[in-house]
């Protein structure tokens, strides 16, 4: 059987039709917020696998049954990065069921590594809803201590509030050389420019 990866964009009726029926039948909802969209059909143009992106995120993505365990999954979420790197998104979230053992089996994950959050409350209940939830999938979690300067933590939003104020001066103490160097390349400019034309660049 040969698989054929249909490159995103828009679906068209019949393929957003097929997508939705897959979600739906793998318990995901289609979000309604995403900008592209690609599948995979079998020889005979069946969709039996789907994923999207919005934004610098990867989400709705699923596999029909009859095709899981063979490595399509992953296909899919290859895919999506090359096509987020592609727009200068280098730094991705995945949105998924907590649950799905075959998710993270597929792609040969068995660790997720987080960095500690003492700043965001938001990231802080994520971080421990997945230190309950992975294991029981088969992933350990692991807590990786905040780099600090000055002894306080450098959060995210440090970061992006010296882009958005282009104090590349304040960025050079908040992070290692390779990241300065890649804010200070030419790849990094559609990043910085959707930061600094951003209203608020703090997340709690």
């Amino acid at each position: 059987m040969g698989i054929l990866m249909r490159d995103g964009g828009t679906p068209t009726p019949g393929e957003l039709s097929a997508a939705v029926k897959l979600l739906t039948a793998e318990g995901i909802r289609r979000d309604g917020n995403l900008d592209y969209t690609c599948g995979l059909f079998d020889d005979d143009y069946e969709l039996i696998g789907t994923g999207s992106c919005f934004g610098n995120t990867l989400r709705c993505m699923a596999v029909s049954r009859d095709h899981q365990g063979e490595g399509l999954l992953a296909q899919i979420i290859t895919h999506l990065m090359d096509v987020q790197f592609t727009r200068g998104n280098p730094h991705l979230f995945v949105y998924t069921k907590c649950d799905s053992e075959k998710f993270f089996k597929d792609l040969g994950i068995t660790c997720r590594a987080v960095g500690e959050e003492p700043l965001s409350l938001v990231t802080g209940i994520y971080n421990r809803i997945m230190q309950e939830e992975l294991p029981k999938a088969g992933v350990s979690v692991d807590i990786i201590p905040r780099f600090e300067t000055g002894g306080k933590p450098v959060s995210a939003s440090d970061v992006r509030s010296a882009l958005k104020k282009g104090d590349m001066q304040k960025l050079a103490a908040l992070v290692p050389a390779s990241t300065r160097r890649y804010f200070e390349s030419p790849e990094a400019a559609p990043v910085i420019a959707r930061i600094r034309a951003a209203d608020n660049v703090v997340h709690y």
